[in-house]
């Protein structure tokens, strides 16, 4: 198991390493395509760990909860650690 990469796909115990914001976008579609999981990562400010619960739909990935937007991937990449 890879502890250094930076972005965790939780599954319930079939858990994903990616170490990059386009690895993890290609892992999401591939792998847990119309599955709801979420994804963990340490962020920059304060190093503690952010957790984002998305639905993994045929045309996006969306939040799950919230308004069900388009996960903003920018977003996450400029705040990860």
């Amino acid at each position: 198991m890879v502890t250094e990469a930076r972005f965790k796909i939780r599954d319930f115990g079939r858990d994903t390493w990616c170490n990059s914001v386009d690895e993890l976008i290609a892992t999401l579609r591939s792998r847990y395509a119309t599955k709801s999981v979420s994804v963990q990562y340490r962020t920059k400010a304060t190093g503690s760990s952010r957790v984002v619960f998305v639905d993994v739909d045929p045309d996006a990935i969306r939040h799950s909860y919230q308004d069900r937007n388009e996960v903003d991937f920018c977003l996450i990449e400029s705040e990860a650690l």
